[in-house]
């Protein structure tokens, strides 16, 4: 068989070969060959000879393998010619084609699911005072006893002055714009559904002369110092569209002068807050005692704030727990220390921190002008989204 073999590939050659003039010297094949690569310079015969030669193996290499294919035999010079042929992995590849990196693929955030909206209570003690209208739920409150609980049927409430202490607010499918609870104490709002749109005359009336901020519910609207401590803010809704979001806060506990320290003890438990609004909470002033902010949700995938609360001049510790924050711009909790001489505990727990707007601010805690002997601590947090600074800012003096 090799035999055979050898006799086509000298067959071909000769074939090859007799394709030049015999009349034609070397030197003039090699410039033949040069001129059919349009080579105008002699230097480069040599070269054109070595690519002739070259094309003409790969041109009888071809031939002899179609011939054995015939007979299913395999080429016997394959391995050497295709391991000539094969190029060096050392070898740099063309610089003037340079490699395009892949486009990295970009993973699609994934979000927790934001969590059901709280369940009004539909259960009401049996002493319960059920009022309809404004005039009689105000009538109610100044003429409740002590620990009196007070449930707004159904109906349209623009704004309830609280006159008295130690009361509670509850509500039977009712809205509500506005509740100024006008600096007074131990008082329970629970179940209420707050709709800023039906308070727009109202918040712009009550607005907060000092912060420029309105609110849908005051810890007190007067200069002079009123202590509204012991405030339970449980399983209300906070929606609708505000007359300026920009300055909108739904919960804010302050006085217009900005002078007096007053508000402590101050629970927002189980609410969520769908509307955009500036802060959702607002604390300013407190005195020593407890801020607690437990399983709340605020915000959603499109609902943004400056962010969740910002507590000014804050004298109290705070407790904040279980809460799914979304889409914030600034800072998600903020709070200034000053004033107070003793101690302060800051836990932050347990919190899921969803950020959903690109290039906001991804600080989720900030604490301003806390000393070395308050105790910070964080811990159990989620992050998602756009959020890098996981652990937050903490700024001591």
């Amino acid at each position: 068989m090799k035999k055979i073999l050898a006799l086509i590939i000298a067959i071909v050659m000769t074939f090859s070969i007799a394709a030049v003039p015999a009349s034609a010297s070397v030197s003039d094949a090699a410039q033949n060959v040069a001129d059919s690569y349009n080579v105008g310079d002699y230097e480069a015969t040599i070269d054109n000879t070595f690519i002739f030669v070259r094309e003409l193996a790969e041109a009888i290499h071809s031939l002899v393998g179609g011939i054995l294919a015939v007979f299913d035999k395999e080429c016997p010079f394959c391995e050497k010619i295709h391991g000539a042929d094969a190029e060096d992995p050392s070898e740099p590849s063309d610089p003037t084609v340079p490699e395009e990196p892949d486009e990295p693929v970009k993973p699609e955030p994934i979000y927790p699911e934001i969590p059901a909206l709280p369940v009004k209570p539909v259960v009401h003690p049996e002493d319960a005072i059920y009022v309809s209208t404004v005039e009689g739920a105000e009538e109610a409150i100044a003429n409740a006893a002590k620990g009196a609980y007070i449930v707004l049927a159904d109906g349209l409430y623009d704004e309830i002055v609280v006159t008295k202490s130690n009361i509670t607010i509850a509500a039977d499918n009712s809205v509500v714009g506005f509740i100024n609870l006008n600096g007074k104490s131990n008082v329970t709002i629970v179940g209420v559904t707050f709709d800023a749109a039906y308070a727009e005359e109202v918040i712009a009336a009550n607005k907060n002369s000092g912060t420029g901020l309105y609110a849908n519910i005051v810890g007190t609207q007067t200069p002079v110092k009123a202590n509204a401590h012991d405030i339970v803010i449980k399983d209300c809704l906070f929606t609708g569209t505000p007359v300026n979001a920009g300055k909108y806060t739904p919960i804010s506990f302050q006085d217009k002068s900005r002078t007096s320290a007053h508000a402590y003890n101050v629970t927002v438990e189980g609410c969520a807050f769908t509307t955009s609004s500036y802060y959702y909470i607002y604390l300013n002033y407190l005195q020593a005692g407890t801020i607690a902010v437990k399983n709340n949700v605020f915000g959603g995938m499109e609902t943004t704030s400056s962010g969740m609360m910002w507590l000014s001049s804050n004298g109290s510790n705070l407790d904040i727990q279980d809460n799914f924050v979304f889409a914030w711009k600034d800072t998600a909790i903020g709070t200034s220390r000053s004033g107070a001489s003793y101690d302060i505990s800051v836990t932050v727990s347990n919190n899921a921190f969803i950020q959903t707007v690109e290039g906001a601010n991804d600080i989720y805690l900030f604490l301003r002008s806390y000393k070395d002997t308050d105790t910070i601590t964080t811990e159990g947090n989620t992050c998602y989204g756009t959020i890098t600074g996981a652990a937050g800012a903490v700024e001591k003096e």
